[in-house]
């Protein structure tokens, strides 16, 4: 019924284009109906429409993100074929392709990369952060070792920000809803000199009241507050020197749930509580980051055309988290964790100008990160009901610190070697060292845990690798090109800087380095006189020392995380992404994907003695999708009529590398619609929205803490609000 409910309302015209341009729009073909826009990329470190890239990308635009209502990144994750941004823990994770992964610990990181204009952001509190005043995001998907390298080993999401212009402009977005929420942004662009010198400001607010109730205090818990400013000053020296100066600042502060218990404590009987949306815990979670940093970039123009680009940028992140541990009434466990990032990254680049039969991108890249951690388990006044031998008010700990520095130069060459035919090269070579600057463990108020206890523990690991791209790409048609592709990638070793039996410091607690090599093949088609597009791509990865973080038995009801190289994992799958003009105003579209991604090989997976052969890649459902159109009809006194609708799926996955049935995540199905009018000249649109119409029932991630607990984590329910945007 609900796949009925959803075609019926895409036939019906209410719904909004998904994939929306920057481009101009190009002039009609034909009577009643318009050109798609060209969309155009920067994918590949400058700027081509993504019909000519051999490659799978995905592009979401200022347009899509507001249609869709999406205030940051990590409320991405329907809207392109591929990509998925799922909780685990509490924190979010990209998944692209279905491999994703790491953000627990300072020593583990991400496996797809975030830019923003270029500046690597890929810390895991960066998808928090604001899309406001966003031009577009591209997400690339595959390993991008040759021009991202480092930990973009599934791919990567660029974030594209909305640069100075030389007219007045402003707008501004006034937002409510059900559950408390509110949203404000506002925009302002300014000349300050005739195309010279322009400055651009925006901001955000956005928050809402917590879908989870404390019952012990009656406190919301989950909500959202969340604060974001961005400044850009553009000079224009002359014509061939351009400088832009950037900052930027993200609050995200929240009373945030690792997850709801399913179990008691142990895990041998029901919750307290059985449902959703309800927890007894005596200790009130706490999420407060801060993610802040500046950039200048530098772009001048040579005399033969070559554009010579210098990016300098400092980040900082600055992250703190508590949380109840034992999921109870009592005040038995709790965490207390700091993190906080320090990065300095530097890169110049020199991309050809011109049409020529040789085009390319050269350049060098530098990063210095330095991170620090410092968590605590706390014992609480009542912990001496656990028969562990653990007394009120003493803790576990563990201090370190963790820095990186890359260093790696590139080049990506496209050689037309026919007017049918381009051949692309590209090479990255990259010189690593992940070094454990310090690792203080300190379980001894621990020993019936077995925690251990490391004393300024030192190491590193060190990676130099080549990492080539080469594709061909022929035009069957002007607007039919076909592409082949091989790429690598890597994820850097690390260290599992976590609270660590003595079995598992002994053992060591650093790995390898995770590779991937990835097989794609694709078609890139435009046609009826350019209103439809249709992409679809073909893959297989494969991945070599496969990083992984689980749940290990330790026996005697106590669980620990444990970090290893899972030995390989094979991926294959598809894409597809169509989106059709039949007449003017309409637009429908589909993204969809089938992933099958599994351990090839993972000996002693799931314990000693039990192998992990052929399971599921966690949260990798094989399909996914999502079916959306919109519509903008006028109707009297100049105004139009417009409209929004998007139905998206999600495949039956598991939440653990076990696949065990206390891991199963059901399939979900989400509907979300807007419908609204829009005055003479778009400068205001009063819309009404509903969000997960049909009010799935459905769980992001389930999971099982120290002690035993299950618990999982529950999308949000059915929503509604309206919202009024206003532009000059």
């Amino acid at each position: 019924m609900r796949g009925k409910t959803a075609w019926l309302l895409m036939l019906g015209g209410i719904a909004a284009p998904a994939w929306a341009q920057s481009a101009p729009p190009a002039a009609e073909t034909a009577p009643g109906a318009s050109a798609l826009d060209e969309i155009v990329v920067t994918a590949r470190r400058r700027t081509e429409s993504l019909q000519d890239v051999p490659a799978s990308i995905g592009v979401l635009s200022a347009s899509g993100l507001d249609q869709r209502g999406i205030d940051s990144l990590d409320d991405m994750a329907q809207s392109a074929a591929g990509l998925a941004i799922e909780t685990s823990g509490g924190i979010g994770t990209v998944f692209i392709r279905g491999v994703g992964g790491g953000g627990r610990n300072i020593g583990f990181g991400t496996r797809a990369g975030i830019y923003v204009d270029g500046v690597y952001v890929g810390q895991f509190a960066s998808i928090n952060q604001s899309t406001s005043d966003i031009d577009r995001v591209e997400v690339l998907r595959g390993p991008q070792g040759t021009l991202f390298g480092r930990n973009s080993v599934a791919g990567a999401v660029s974030v594209v920000t909305r640069q100075p212009g030389y007219d007045v402009a402003a707008s501004a977005v006034v937002e409510g809803g059900d559950h408390g929420h509110r949203k404000l942004r506002a925009a302002l662009n300014l000349p300050i000199a005739d195309q010279q010198l322009a400055l651009r400001v925006s901001g955000a607010l956005q928050t809402r009241h917590g879908f989870t109730t404390n019952v012990l205090d009656g406190q919301d818990l989950d909500n959202i507050d969340r604060k974001s400013v961005r400044g850009q000053l553009r000079w224009d020296a002359d014509p061939a020197l351009s400088i832009t100066l950037a900052g930027d600042y993200n609050e995200d502060n929240g009373r945030r749930l690792i997850g709801e218990d399913d179990t008691n404590l142990t895990g041998t009987g029901p919750s307290a509580l059985p449902g959703r949306f309800d927890v007894a815990f005596n200790t009130t979670p706490r999420w407060d980051s801060r993610f802040y940093g500046s950039s200048a970039t530098i772009e001048y123009r040579l005399p033969g055309g070559e554009t010579l680009t210098g990016i300098s940028a400092v980040r900082k992140l600055d992250w703190a988290r508590a949380n109840d541990l034992d999921y109870s009434r009592l005040d038995l466990l709790s965490t207390d964790y700091h993190d906080n990032f320090r990065q300095f990254s530097q890169e110049v680049r020199l991309a050809s100008g011109g049409d020529g039969p040789l085009s390319y991108v050269v350049g060098l890249y530098y990063l210095d990160d330095r991170a620090r951690t410092d968590r605590a388990v706390l014992f609480g006044s009542q912990i001496a009901a656990l028969p562990l031998g653990l007394q009120a008010g003493r803790s576990v700990t563990v201090d370190a610190a963790v820095t990186t520095r890359s260093l790696a130069a590139f080049g990506n060459f496209d050689v037309r070697l026919s007017d049918s035919l381009t051949l692309n090269l590209g090479l990255r070579y990259t010189d690593e060292t992940v070094r454990l600057a310090d690792y203080d463990l300190d379980g001894s108020a621990a020993p019936a845990l077995n925690i251990a206890t490391v004393v300024d523990l030192r190491d590193k690991v060190s990676t130099s690798r080549l990492d080539p791209t080469v594709a061909l790409t022929y035009a069957v048609a002007p607007d039919v090109k076909l592409y082949v592709k091989y790429s690598q990638g890597f994820k850097s070793g690390g260290f599992n800087i976590d609270f660590l039996n003595s079995n598992q410091v002994r053992d060591g607690i650093k790995f390898a380095t995770e590779t991937a090599n990835n097989y794609e093949a694709g078609i890139k088609s435009e046609f009826l006189d350019r209103r439809a597009r249709v992409n679809l791509s073909i893959y297989r990865t494969d991945f070599r020392n496969y990083q992984i973080n689980q749940f290990v038995d330790l026996g005697n009801g106590q669980t620990v995380v444990q970090l290893r190289n899972a030995a390989t994992v094979h991926i294959r799958g598809a894409e597809l992404e169509a989106l059709a003009e039949p007449v003017t105003g309409l637009t429908l579209g589909a993204n969809l994907a089938y992933v099958d991604a599994s351990f090839k090989s993972f000996p002693n997976g799931g314990g000693p003695g039990v192998d992990l052969d052929g399971a599921r890649l966690p949260q990798a459902p094989r399909f996914t999708g999502s079916f959306f159109s919109s519509l903008s009809a006028p109707v009297s006194g100049g105004l139009n009529l417009i409209g929004f609708a998007e139905y998206s799926q999600r495949g039956r996955s598991f939440a653990g590398a076990e696949n065990l049935a206390r891991q199963a995540l059901d399939r979900r199905h989400l509907l979300n619609l807007r419908l609204g009018i829009e005055g003479a000249g778009g400068h205001w649109a009063l819309e009404g929205w509903v969000e997960n119409a049909l009010d799935d029932k459905y769980t992001v991630n389930r999971d099982r803490d120290f002690f035993g607990t299950l618990f999982r984590n529950w999308g949000a329910p059915r929503t509604v609000g309206a919202t009024l945007r206003l532009s000059l």
